[in-house]
């Protein structure tokens, strides 16, 4: 039973969309948290309106799955316990299965909120090139393939209004309260009261889909999710800082500065010793990473020695032992269907070490598929497009009860050699080429 739906965005018309001069989330009055918040109770929607400008499209036609589109600031839980608000995008498709609902969590990696797939799925965010980001844009190309299907996409900003990176439980709780608010959301969206729900999420919006997951039982024991597919699930705060000696002068690099300046955002200690060891001549880029997206982080970055920045690095190293992750870590085995796929030449991701962690939730009763792709040309980053396929397989044997649910853990390893031609197929060609050649340059 559809709910009354919304008037359409103001960017539709008919035709191919019209892309709108739209500010940035830090300069618009929506992203505001409003007062009395803490009055309501998490999930609460607080404002709703059309999404200012189009969804970026799937070519310069303007083809794409979605046919509407809508913004919801709801109330949401920081990692203190304070009431704060943060904003859902809610991508509907041409079709929609208003009883299907996919949360989607986006990679986002980056320390201010202007990052927020919010604004970074949205035609206008090209007209500000450090914000524009092209890896987010692929994530939304993969949540175009669960629209194809017919499902509603959500998409929360699980950073929230501080662009907290390393997250912790403010993003598991914004993800949660994301559900929530959705399924409160059909007299505008249309989505159902008892839709089925599935998480999904890869790299960093992995890691948060699973300890999302493995929290929503304490936080938010009403709701009835299927199941959740979770990639290249990387670790929590302290796990963040531990591969930094390696990346240094890689094309990850760009990752220690956003790091330890969204770690400071919760912790002014760490600013005191960042700005103390910061050389001078090194201040104005090392924190130009604050204002930036990943590609621009990236280029900035990519390949940089970060640690010769400070006059002594190996305090670096040690914050790891001064980090309290007692309120933000979630160490308990999932309740509901996991679908965990990683690749074998990861270089942000040990494939062993998140094999155990696996095993071990398996072992207190946990059911989770858990899939190692072992192909030598996808690493940490392609392999978030060429893994995508065995997880949308997995999320609709889930969602429409094709596929019976698990009765307790597998694990496999494969070796894939060709992109999923049926995955390919559901793009226009020049997309395809685009996918293949993102995902194996070399071929």
């Amino acid at each position: 039973m559809a709910s009354a739906r919304a008037a359409a965005p103001p960017w539709s018309h008919g035709g191919i969309a019209e892309k709108a001069k739209v500010t940035p989330p830090s300069r618009d009055p929506f992203y505001v948290v409003p007062a009395g918040v803490d009055k309501v109770p998490p999930g609460t929607i607080l404002r709703h309106r059309g999404l200012p400008s189009p969804p970026v499209p799937l070519d310069e036609t303007g083809r794409s799955f979605v046919e509407d589109s809508h913004q919801i600031l709801y109330r949401t839980t920081d990692s203190r316990g304070n009431a704060t608000a943060t904003v859902l995008t809610v991508l509907i498709p041409s079709r929609p299965d208003y009883g299907k609902v996919v949360s989607f969590q986006v990679a986002e990696d980056a320390v201010t909120v202007d990052c927020a797939p919010s604004f970074g799925f949205q035609s206008a965010s090209s007209d500000y090139p450090e914000l524009n980001s092209l890896i987010s844009q692929t994530q939304l190309l993969i949540a175009q393939a669960a629209l194809q299907r017919g499902w509603v996409v959500v998409v929360p900003d699980y950073e929230g209004p501080e662009a907290i990176y390393p997250t912790g439980k403010l993003a598991l709780h914004a993800i949660l309260d994301g559900v929530r608010a959705s399924l409160k959301s059909g007299t505008s969206t249309g989505i159902r009261e008892n839709a089925t729900v599935a998480l999904w999420g890869y790299s960093s919006g992995g890691g948060v889909t699973l300890r999302s997951v493995q929290l929503q039982p304490s936080y938010a024991p009403e709701l009835r999710l299927a199941g959740a597919a979770v990639g290249g699930v990387m670790g929590d705060l302290a796990d963040a800082f531990s591969p930094f000696s390696t990346l240094d002068e890689t094309p990850y690099a760009w990752l220690i500065p956003i790091a330890f300046l969204g770690a400071a955002i919760e912790r002014p200690w760490l600013r005191e010793l960042i700005d103390k060891h910061l050389k001078p001549g090194n201040r104005q880029h090392f924190y130009s990473a604050q204002h930036q997206c990943v590609d621009a982080n990236r280029a900035s970055f990519s390949g940089e020695d970060v640690m010769s920045m400070f006059d002594d690095p190996t305090f670096l190293l040690s914050i790891p032992e001064h980090v309290d992750e007692s309120d933000i870590v979630v160490d308990v085995a999932p309740r509901i269907p996991v679908f965990w796929y990683q690749c074998a030449h990861d270089q942000l991701v040990n494939a062993a070490v998140t094999g155990r962690i696996a095993a071990r939730y398996c072992s207190e009763g946990a059911k989770i598929e858990y899939r190692v792709e072992t192909a030598d040309f996808v690493d940490h980053l392609t392999y978030g497009l060429f893994g995508a396929p065995s997880a949308l397989r997995w999320l609709q044997g889930i969602m429409t009860g094709e596929a019976p649910p698990p009765s307790g853990c597998s694990s496999e390893t494969v070796l894939t050699q060709e992109m999923d031609a049926g995955f390919l197929n559901i793009f226009p060609e020049d997309i395809q080429k685009r996918i293949l050649l993102a995902v194996n340059p070399g071929r």
